[in-house]
């Protein structure tokens, strides 16, 4: 007795991806099936009839005798019955009201129901578990919308065969030449509309963009003496007097500051990232290349940090004018203050663009991919871009506190707890500023007292 179960696309279970080839036309049956198959007789559809058993490629197939329809086995008990191929799909598309089973999903007749198959993990499926699945759900809309079709598209034809009726005896009436004056005065009033509409959106957008600035704000008493004090204390234990960090130092460092815009604690986390605070290096405190050096015609090796803070200043200065204009004020957050150390460029191309990611380098860029390359380090998120984002939290990871948490340093400071990073906004027009070749040191005062807070910025 054959245990071999019928299937809706014609596999097998010894072979479930298999097809079976053969034809369903009874004209073309004559290559297919041969007088030679063994004849039975059946129940098929709830009626005895002749059928035959066949093997073809190395699969057994059955049909009827007298129409060759195939067959499908529903149940193997006693004598085997069987169904038409016909009305087992017609069964199925009642029971899932779809017109075609998803090809991941086979159907077969097992212990006198119908059971669906995955064809990917071989799980078996009842109809009510493919009631949520969304390939039948597509099918399910599908059917709805084939039977929509076909129960109103002779209403349709006709409809449409009656406008077609009437166009070709169409009732135009005469146009005159006030008509035509009457729509080309519109057609104008419209074009008007939508050019001053136009002109307003525009101008409406540039007195946005003119009036927006940066949501960081500074702190007047960072430009104080109270100022240079705490910012001393915060970090004497980091940067040690015997490298030449006085209070002259931090003094130059809280007028470079002011003058830029920004928290002087942000510009010691980045020479602490750029340096070690080690005045020696041929990159100097604050990392300046090779061509930014000759443009500079500085020589860090033989300047100490007070003597530094010149070329410091008027990098911050000219990259700040790339970035944002020449005589911009914006205050800069942490990661503005990096990325104009950084990529000064980049940040005005990104801010100008309304990127929300403030991206400044990417890995697989054309132009300039070593800009990604020798700095992938700062990617720590490793998303194959640096971002204004990942500079903040550079400059967050080498700020005094975490610097002496991470080298068991007593932290003399209490400004841990601040944030680093704010919404990034352009507030004007982008001017790249000319860099000088040769900096006169002599008129860059940023070791002035700054003893009386009225003298302070204020944000």
């Amino acid at each position: 007795m054959s245990n071999e179960i019928g299937r809706i696309d014609g596999t097998t279970p010894e072979n479930p991806t298999a097809k079976q080839t053969r034809k369903t036309d009874k004209e073309d049956n004559v290559s297919v099936f041969s007088e030679d198959d063994k004849k039975l007789t059946r129940e098929v559809d709830n009626q005895q009839r002749d059928i035959r058993i066949g093997h073809k490629d190395g699969h057994k197939y059955r049909y009827t005798d007298d129409t060759h329809e195939e067959l499908v086995t529903v149940s193997t008990k006693g004598k085997n019955k069987y169904m038409t191929k016909a009305e087992f799909d017609k069964q199925i598309k009642e029971m899932l009201h779809i017109d075609h089973l998803p090809e991941n999903i086979r159907a077969e007749y097992k212990h006198g129901k119908i059971v669906f198959i995955d064809n990917k993990t071989q799980e078996t499926l009842s109809a009510d578990d493919l009631q949520n699945n969304p390939e039948i759900v597509d099918l399910q809309k599908q059917k709805e919308m084939n039977d929509f079709v076909k129960e109103h598209k002779p209403e349709w034809d006709k409809q449409t065969q009656q406008d077609f009726s009437k166009m070709l005896q169409p009732d135009i009436p005469e146009i005159t030449q006030e008509d035509l004056d009457k729509m080309q005065g519109t057609a104008d009033k419209v074009q008007a509309d939508l050019a001053a509409q136009a002109t307003k959106k525009a101008e409406a957008a540039k007195k946005k963009a003119a009036s927006a600035k940066s949501k960081f704000r500074t702190n007047p008493e960072w430009y104080t003496q109270k100022g240079v004090q705490a910012l001393e204390r915060e970090w004497s234990n980091i940067a040690p007097k015997s490298r030449g960090f006085n209070r002259t130092f931090y003094k130059g460092i809280v007028n470079i500051a002011r003058e830029i815009q920004c928290d002087p604690d942000d510009i010691m986390s980045i020479i602490n990232s750029e340096s070690s605070f080690r005045p020696d290096l041929k990159t100097g405190l604050m990392g300046f290349i090779g061509d930014t050096r000759k443009a500079y015609n500085f020589e860090p090796s033989q300047l100490t940090p007070t003597e530094q803070l010149p070329y410091i200043r008027q990098l911050l200065k000219d990259n700040k004018a790339t970035a944002f204009g020449k005589n911009s004020r914006r205050a800069l957050s942490s990661g503005e203050l990096y990325s104009v150390v950084f990529l000064p460029s980049r940040l005005r191309k990104t801010l100008a663009s309304g990127d929300k990611r403030q991206i400044l380098a990417r890995k697989y860029e054309k132009s300039h991919p070593e800009y990604y390359r020798d700095n992938r380090w700062l990617d720590t998120q490793k998303k194959d871009s640096i971002t204004v984002g990942d500079m903040a939290k550079r400059v967050e990871d080498f700020n005094a506190y975490n610097t002496s948490k991470k080298y068991h340093i007593k932290y003399r400071g209490n400004r841990h707890n601040r944030t680093y990073e704010a919404p990034y906004q352009l507030d004007e027009v982008v001017v790249t500023a000319s860099r000088p070749t040769k900096i006169d040191t002599s008129k860059l005062a940023v070791n002035g007292s700054d003893d009386n807070p009225e003298t302070a910025h204020k944000s």
